[in-house]
């Protein structure tokens, strides 16, 4: 028998991270700019970044 020696785990699921709404503000400058590009990059986009800057040109020049 195939299943003999197989452990099976039976329950709840794995529970899953909930989306969060994250607020950066200075997203253009600084620790607010570097903290939106390392969470660009390291999300698996199941959270919502929102960006705070003085300037939108500035906002868009960090989101690329």
């Amino acid at each position: 028998n195939a299943q003999a020696g197989k452990i099976r785990l039976i329950g709840a699921p794995a529970p899953q991270p909930h989306p969060m709404k994250i607020l950066i503000t200075g997203g253009s400058n600084g620790i607010g700019k570097g903290v939106a590009t390392i969470l660009a990059a390291a999300d698996n986009h199941t959270h919502e970044v929102i960006l705070l800057c003085r300037s939108e040109h500035l906002a868009r020049i960090t989101i690329q």
